[in-house]
């Protein structure tokens, strides 16, 4: 956290990272935050934060976007789409335009790996190999019995910034039941319709996942954490470890 002098209050620095794939150089876009509205911690699973962020410290007052704070887990160090972006990408391909639905989705702007200075060398954030038995534990790999070596996947936590657009808020900031309803209603619809149209399984449905948009007629339910969705027809991973309040 920064103090500014002309705010007065606490403030984060939040740096999104993107790595320019003709040049392979790293650069960023910073963001500010007074807020964090919202967590998710496990032990083995995902840690998270979101925070309303602004572009600038004279606008943190009204945020214009929602930045999730994450440690994800994946099959390597890579700063590969996540399993949550490319299911958003999908989503947003489908659902664009004019479409009534294309705003009961997160509406991601960007994402990245986060990235510390090393001796001047920018290394990706992600877990050290201590980590890195327990995880491919918890992700159930075995030995392949055809192969005398063995072979199993290793799996690292890796640090990642998602920018999405605001406001959405979570339902426990609704002003009444009938926000809720409203919000829980308009996501089902969502969740339906990633079903129908793209073949979507979202697979981590909680208080987090269900949030809602203040709009001049009332509220409008938003549908987030596509974290362990995946295709119907597939195997999702049931070892993973999701959201603690499931609903």
């Amino acid at each position: 956290y920064f103090v500014d002098r002309n705010v007065g209050d606490p403030y984060l620095e939040i740096d999104i990272h993107k790595v320019d794939e003709s040049t392979g150089k790293v650069g960023h876009c910073t963001y500010y935050s007074k807020w964090c509205i919202g967590a998710a911690d496990c032990l083995t699973g995902r840690h998270t934060r979101y925070s309303a962020a602004s572009t600038t410290l004279e606008l943190m007052d009204t945020p214009g976007f929602l930045i999730k704070d994450m440690w994800t887990i994946t099959s390597s160090s890579s700063a590969s789409d996540t399993r949550e972006i490319s299911f958003l990408k999908a989503l947003q391909e489908v659902f664009s335009g004019t479409d009534k639905l294309k705003d009961s989705f997160s509406q991601f702007v960007s994402t990245g790996p986060v990235y510390v200075n090393q001796g001047g060398m920018l290394i990706l954030d992600s877990t050290a190999s201590v980590f890195v038995g327990l995880l491919s534990t918890t992700h159930g790999e075995t030995k392949d019995s055809s192969d005398n070596q063995g072979s199993s996947t290793s799996y690292v936590c890796q640090h990642r910034h998602t920018v999405s657009e605001w406001p959405r808020n979570m339902i426990s900031a609704a002003d009444n039941p009938n926000q809720v309803i409203i919000a829980i209603t308009n996501a089902m619809v969502a969740l339906n319709a990633a079903y129908t149209k793209c073949k979507i399984l979202h697979g981590n449905l909680s208080n987090q996942a269900i949030q809602f948009q203040r709009t001049a007629n009332g509220v409008r339910g938003v549908l987030a954490d596509f974290d362990y969705a995946s295709y119907a027809g597939t195997s999702p991973d049931a070892t993973r470890a999701k959201a603690p309040e499931m609903m």
